[in-house]
């Protein structure tokens, strides 16, 4: 993914913070092994290697 606009300071109040990182932050930062699995499997569609 790239940012194409808007404003990450306008963000859900469900989130304490909104900002870019690479695919191996977000599975650092993601707290629910759910939510990683997610991710591992959206690269690997994308053809990423994490």
């Amino acid at each position: 993914m790239e940012p194409v606009g808007g404003d990450v300071a306008n963000h859900d109040h469900e989130f304490d913070e909104v900002r870019w990182v690479t695919i191996p932050e977000a599975l650092e930062l993601l707290t629910y092994e759910g939510e990683r699995n997610l991710l591992r499997e959206a690269a690997r569609r994308l053809g990423v290697e994490v």
